[in-house]
């Protein structure tokens, strides 16, 4: 008598290459332009009009999520979730926006990201436009430094859609970023200076940019010396 005996092989789960997440992919934006002066909007009123944004798709993405933010009140004006690369909103004319898209999707607590563009939404008989508020890039908000730190190089970046000469005046100290300036950080020229701190203290800043005409404010940043 002949047994004949079959031998079969699996693999286990544990086993199995795990299938790789997928991680969105980051926003290229495409309109309104960067730095430029919007008059694309549809005039829905004297003083609003409806402005269409668009970019273009990201990997990996299936919800775009869109940030629009007055820069002359820091408020934001849309918050939504799409599906889409367009979306329409109705803004105030006259004011200086900024825009920025996130990207997800369902498999990945990942999120990806567009640079952040700014943009003036033109208006009726408006022949100068107030200079954007200027961009603090160092120190960062709330950036820590060490205790034998004593002097830092505030920079900062202005820009203005009319091209015109701008100068700055720094708002500096320990209170709140809004004390009277110091006289040497009146009506800069250029968009750094040098300062001198100490430690164990809480330094606030913002920055005031004017192209002789009108001014805006930055953001108040903060930072600390251990």
């Amino acid at each position: 008598m002949c047994f004949i005996v079959f031998i079969t092989s699996c693999s286990s789960d544990g086993d199995s290459d795990p299938i790789p997440i997928l991680h969105p992919g980051n926003v290229t934006l495409i309109s309104p332009t960067n730095n430029n002066l919007c008059e694309d909007g549809i005039s829905v009123s004297s003083n609003s009009s409806k402005v269409t944004f668009n970019w273009n798709l990201s990997e990996n993405t299936n919800i775009y999520q869109i940030s629009i933010i007055n820069l002359d009140t820091n408020q934001e004006v849309e918050s939504s979730s799409l599906t889409s690369t367009t979306f329409e909103k109705t803004l105030t004319k006259g004011h200086p926006y900024s825009w920025r898209i996130f990207s997800n999707n369902n498999e990945s607590s990942q999120q990806g990201s567009s640079p952040t563009w700014k943009f003036y939404l033109s208006s009726d008989g408006l022949s100068n436009y107030t200079p954007f508020p200027a961009e603090l890039i160092y120190p960062e908000n709330e950036q820590i430094f060490e205790n034998n730190t004593n002097s830092l190089l505030l920079n900062w970046i202005g820009t203005d859609i009319d091209d015109e000469d701008l100068i700055y005046t720094v708002y500096f100290d320990n209170e709140d970023g809004q004390q009277d300036p110091q006289q040497n950080l009146i009506d800069i020229s250029n968009n750094e200076i040098e300062i001198n701190v100490e430690s164990n203290n809480t330094y606030y800043w913002r920055v005031k940019t004017s192209d002789g005409e009108s001014s805006s404010f930055s953001q108040i940043y903060i930072f600390y010396v251990d």
